[in-house]
């Protein structure tokens, strides 16, 4: 008797999802043909990080992304050994061709992976970052494979926006400073009371506003 997985029960999504995260044969070799194919997997990416949202129970949803960080970074670690054994550097070696199958494949799940582990850390930061706080080799691989792809000048404009924010919220770079992350909770400035029959005045601070800037909208999608 067969089994069939019903679209939206559990298993079926985690199976889709490391199926996102696995190394990708590229039949095409120009550049133009990857970074479509990349555009399409962007958007593959985006629906499945929204389906990760739509989990309403949260030890379900916490077990979800790191089984699914558990992939990716496993799969960047394995990408990153092919990548500097073929002593491929970012922006000045020619993109690989035919004969460099395995060296392109592995090029381009580096930068899809880095991308969507970049969009579960912007928009679910309270559940993701503990975990890849939690292993040690994580954050290190992430800040190399966010400047690797950078370097590149494969990333189309939204994934390039990302790694910068990526790279801010995760303090690998300075953050800018109207920098706001919308997708994480902010921490209460209320003040402490002050106690009863002190003799020196306190004045009351007032809560700066911050001031509007460029900043991580709740809408951005890419």
């Amino acid at each position: 008797m067969i089994t069939v997985l019903s679209l939206t029960s559990p298993g079926y999504l985690c199976y889709c999802l490391l199926y996102l995260c696995a190394n990708i044969i590229l039949i095409y070799s120009s550049i133009d043909a990857v970074r479509n194919l990349f555009r399409m997997r962007r958007s593959e990416q985006t629906i499945a990080l929204k389906t990760i949202k739509k989990i309403d129970n949260e030890p379900k949803q916490k077990k979800m992304i790191s089984a699914v960080l558990d992939k990716i970074f496993d799969m960047v670690m394995k990408n990153k050994d092919t990548i500097v054994k073929s002593e491929f550097v970012p922006g000045i070696s020619p993109f690989p061709g035919i004969d460099d199958e395995e060296v392109r494949d592995a090029l381009f799940t580096l930068m899809t992976n880095t991308a969507f582990v970049g969009d579960i850390l912007l928009q679910l930061p309270e559940l993701s970052q503990p975990i890849l706080n939690s292993q040690k080799e994580w954050s290190s691989l992430l800040q190399w494979s966010i400047e690797f792809a950078n370097k590149t000048n494969l990333l189309d404009e939204p994934t390039s926006k990302l790694m910068k924010l990526v790279g801010q919220e995760m303090n690998y770079t300075v953050r800018s400073e109207n920098y706001l992350n919308p997708f994480k909770k902010q921490k209460s400035t209320t003040e402490k009371p002050i106690a009863f029959g002190s003799e020196q005045k306190k004045k009351k601070k007032k809560v700066k506003s911050i001031p509007r800037g460029p900043r991580l909208s709740p809408n951005f999608e890419l």
